[in-house]
């Protein structure tokens, strides 16, 4: 149970953390 909770809440960071990459490019080539 921990175990896949941990690899869930990683899961989790990586996709939050390369969208809000994306949404960073996206607005670095708006301005």
């Amino acid at each position: 149970m921990i175990f896949s909770n941990k690899y869930r809440m990683r899961n989790w960071q990586q996709s939050y953390q390369s969208t809000m990459l994306k949404e960073l490019q996206d607005f670095a080539f708006v301005c």
